[in-house]
């Protein structure tokens, strides 16, 4: 979304000594925000008008260079000049100057903004079972991205999975790092602890280092419950010759008749007296 936003106070006049002259910034453009906030990296067009100034009256001033933080332009017929900035990797207060700087017959002219860059926060999801047993492995997956470019993921990221006992924490790392994919994906493989409950799990992105395009961490919780393993009872002899009687006859590519009824191995006689 591109928004427009106009400057008409900032207004900045030359030195006497000259034809006097004024800079105007006349408009602030960001694909993302306005009221002079914009996200790290944002493309920022700036528009400035430069006019000359007789009697109490302003006229543009016409195929002149300006510049607007180092960037140089020349204004047109309408005394516009316009700039393409990219907006600064580091969150906080930061300035535009543009400036005209004179020449033997017009005064120089300066005038400045103040804007405010966001940190970008990512969107993290986390997709796990909700259930499992006891010591079961598991796959955790989801994705990050990031809301003011949704066309694309972000890549090459590292998330954590972090475990406590409440939505709250205190929240350990149990598994990763896994980086993002191409679009912004992750997926990982995680054993659940043996001892049976409710455990709260989260996808993390500690986040970047200060001044990174997506240095804010997030996270996601999802409750999941283990279950205690079911217990089942071992195998007696006969049910194993059974089953590698059967694995023999399905390499052999033959078929597999009915279990007999009949035990395969006798049972052993009791002793006597018994």
């Amino acid at each position: 979304m591109v928004l427009y936003e106009p400057a008409t106070s900032e207004i900045a006049t030359a030195e006497a000594t000259k034809i006097g002259t004024a800079l105007q910034i006349t408009k602030f453009l960001s694909a993302t925000k306005s009221n002079n906030a914009v996200v790290k990296g944002d493309i920022l067009t700036v528009e400035a008008k430069l006019w000359w100034v007789a009697e109490f009256k302003t006229y543009p001033l016409s195929y002149k260079p300006v510049t607007c933080n180092g960037v140089p332009a020349e204004t047109s017929l309408g005394g516009i000049a316009t700039f393409s900035l990219v907006a600064p990797v580091t969150a906080g207060s930061h300035t535009i100057t543009v400036s005209f700087a004179g020449d033997a017959e017009y005064g120089s002219s300066t005038v400045s903004k103040s804007y405010t860059v966001e940190a970008r926060v990512p969107n993290l999801t986390i997709s796990m079972p909700t259930s499992g047993k006891a010591g079961e492995g598991i796959t955790w997956s989801g994705k990050m991205t990031d809301p003011k470019v949704t066309t694309f993921g972000i890549v090459l990221k590292d998330v954590y999975l972090q475990q406590g006992p409440s939505e709250t924490g205190p929240f350990v790392n149990v598994a990763g790092p896994v980086k993002t994919g191409a679009d912004g994906s992750y997926s990982g493989i995680y054993a659940l602890p043996m001892v049976p409950g409710t455990y709260y799990h989260r996808s993390r992105f500690p986040g970047g280092s200060p001044g990174a395009e997506h240095e804010v961490a997030v996270s996601k919780v999802v409750a999941v419950k283990v279950l205690a393993p079911e217990e089942v009872p071992p195998k007696n002899l006969d049910e194993l010759l059974w089953e590698m009687f059967v694995e023999l006859l399905k390499s052999l590519g033959l078929p597999v008749p009915p279990k007999p009824l009949i035990p395969l191995v006798p049972p052993l006689p009791l002793p006597e007296g018994e």
